[in-house]
């Protein structure tokens, strides 16, 4: 299997040495991928928000109403299917075919292989605990007590700021995370060298990234969002009215659009620290490691001109315990 390192692909520090498997066999197809990023913790408590930006996706998504056959991804005994069928069917048609998978049972599934889109909006990607827990003993080679590196002396999780106490725990959730929405985009039609358009829900910009850094070198970000409520009063025909929004652009998303330049294309700094929804006159400056920690395994130093980047070369398929990038 080959690894990286990769540094936060969940709500809290990501482990520098934390390895993110990917098949051998990696296809390269991945620029087949066209990726709508909704910003959330990929729970179940927060599926009311996922679902809220994943609408704003599907009715302004360029391609919504040319997809005839669509897959969508649940929780098991999930009760949104019929409320998530509905706005499919409002957006794609009513004539549009809908395949439902859940939890569990995506992995070595064929028959979703046509579908040209893929919905992961109501779909939990935290793996549990106790799932983390049993898996993190397993990894370690010993067993630790439930209180309190699981569960506090309340029976509450243990989980202070969203950070759990145990590396191992913290490496088996970002794994299983990653996993789910690789496989469940994949059993697309990207199997059978077809574009598909994917609305999946990520915590940050970090776990963005590592699906470049592994399994979706190629991919094109389409859109990125996340949930805001605002309102602003607006003029129409010379009366004031109230507008009103619970969503806008991800600009620490959006950016890594960056990613998809050509190998040996260069950009100013200050133009990447724009990208990324930065301002003002020393903008790249100020915001330099935030955006390095982000995009140093994709851009370098241009040698002869300090204000500039370089994008490196794209990463092939993985072979052997080759890593994509050094650990």
């Amino acid at each position: 299997m080959g690894k990286c390192s990769c540094r936060r692909p969940a709500p809290y520090q990501y482990p520098d040495n934390l390895p993110v498997y990917c098949c051998p066999d990696l296809p390269s197809n991945s620029h087949l991928v066209a990726l709508h990023c909704v910003r959330a913790n990929p729970t179940k408590t927060k599926q009311a928000e996922s679902l809220r930006v994943s609408r704003m996706i599907l009715r302004f998504g360029q391609q919504t109403g040319n997809h005839r056959r669509v897959l969508i991804c649940l929780d098991k005994g999930s009760e949104l299917s019929e409320e998530i069928r509905q706005q499919i069917s409002h957006h794609c048609g009513d004539g549009a075919e809908i395949l439902e998978l859940q939890r569990g049972r995506i992995k070595g599934r064929n028959d979703a292989g046509d579908c040209t889109l893929a919905y992961l909006g109501g779909m939990a990607t935290f793996t549990g605990l106790d799932d983390c827990a049993l898996h993190a003993a397993l990894m370690l080679g010993r067993s630790f007590p439930d209180q309190p590196y699981v569960y506090g002396r309340n029976g509450a999780p243990n989980w202070p700021g969203g950070r759990m106490l145990v590396p191992a725990m913290r490496t088996y959730y970002a794994l299983r995370s990653l996993d789910e929405i690789y496989q469940a985009v994949w059993r697309t039609a990207v199997r059978n060298d077809q574009p598909v358009e994917a609305i999946v829900v990520m915590p940050d910009e970090h776990w963005l990234a590592t699906l470049y850094r592994t399994v979706m070198p190629r991919l094109h970000l389409e859109s990125a969002f996340k949930e805001r409520k605002g309102h602003e009063t607006i003029t129409v025909a010379g009366q004031p009215q109230e507008f009103t929004w619970d969503f806008e652009e991800d600009p620490h998303m959006a950016g890594l659009r960056i990613i998809e330049m050509q190998p040996g294309d260069e950009i100013p700094k200050q133009q990447v620290a724009q990208e990324f929804g930065y301002t003002g006159d020393r903008a790249w400056e100020r915001n330099k490691a935030k955006i390095m920690g982000i995009l140093e395994p994709f851009f370098e130093e241009v040698p002869d001109n300090n204000r500039r980047l370089r994008r490196r070369g794209v990463p092939g398929s993985v072979q052997g315990d080759e890593p994509l990038v050094g650990a």
